[in-house]
């Protein structure tokens, strides 16, 4: 099973194709080294920059990565294969010190781009145009890291776009309790840091740092993780029509799916699960930290204070 489910996830992320994914990802492996990086750029010529930049930012366990891939599915889309910040230099490793998805122990360095001159952005926009296909108009990139760039973003990225992705804090910290704090069970000093309460800290400080950085944008678009998952045609239309791309390729097949040019995805909504996972009193921990904010988005506490 696990191998399938590798393989599934494999065909999902590269739209079924095998053979293009192959090579992309182990592209991407190479591009991971400053080394591979600048070999493949002399190997290559570099097309020129997009007529359209766009970001995705979210916290952890948002549903960025499925975003990415069903915005990615149109012909007009360039996306690498891994998350940016892996396959350039120059951004802060705000996990150093082994600590996934748990950015915010390193919260110290999100401001650390604040007046970075713009050789920075050179080389960021050379490492990644690596993965932006000449004959299409749009790359999008997907990074969780990139919440403490934004401002960075907007002064290097000329009329850069921003889709910005929320979920309800109760199941994006179950899903990290789950993938992360686990890996570290006998570990006491790490586990101290994936408590119920720290990851609503986290929750409540990459939303609080997105709001104040995004107050007045036109260029950015607001969705939750909840209305794209109940309505995903719905809000596909409404992100390619925000980026200004041709809306009319995104259907709903006859088996449920979400259809996108050629490629499609089964998209549900797992909160009902992550919320089954979780006692009162991780809930209760997290709401005390959250309750403000939460309820700002419209998400109601309706079992532990019933």
């Amino acid at each position: 099973m696990f191998i399938i489910d590798k393989i599934t996830r494999f065909k999902s992320r590269n739209a079924n194709n095998l053979l293009l994914g192959f090579y992309r990802e182990n592209l991407a492996l190479l591009c991971r080294k400053k080394w591979g990086r600048q070999l493949f750029r002399k190997l290559t010529n570099l097309p020129p920059e997009p007529q359209q930049w766009v970001f995705i930012v979210g916290c952890y366990n948002s549903g960025t990565t499925i975003l990415q891939r069903v915005i990615s599915a149109h012909p007009e889309v360039s996306s690498p294969p891994f998350e940016g910040t892996e396959l350039t230099a120059g951004f802060p490793d705000l996990e150093y010190g082994n600590w996934p998805r748990l950015m915010y122990v390193n919260f110290n360095n999100w401001d650390c781009l604040e007046n970075e001159s713009g050789d920075l952005a050179s080389t960021v926009k050379n490492d990644w145009l690596i993965w932006h296909a000449i004959n299409k108009s749009v790359f999008l990139e997907k990074s969780i890291a990139h919440v403490a760039h934004i401002r960075w973003i907007q002064r290097n990225f000329e009329n850069a776009k921003f889709i910005v992705l929320r979920r309800n804090g109760y199941c994006v910290n179950e899903g990290i309790l789950r993938r992360s704090a686990s890996q570290f069970a006998n570990d006491p000093v790490k586990q101290a840091h994936y408590s119920s309460r720290f990851l609503a800290e986290q929750w409540l400080e990459i939303n609080s740092w997105i709001d104040t950085r995004t107050l007045d944008w036109d260029n950015k678009l607001e969705i939750s993780y909840e209305s794209f998952s109940d309505a995903p045609e719905v809000v596909t239309k409404k992100i390619f029509d925000f980026i200004g791309l041709d809306s009319s390729l995104v259907r709903t097949t006859d088996n449920k799916s979400l259809q996108v040019g050629s490629a499609e995805f089964r998209i549900k909504n797992q909160n009902g699960e992550s919320l089954a996972r979780l006692s009162d009193e991780q809930r209760l921990d997290m709401w005390v930290v959250f309750s403000e904010k939460m309820l700002e988005y419209g998400y109601f506490e309706k079992s532990v204070y019933s």
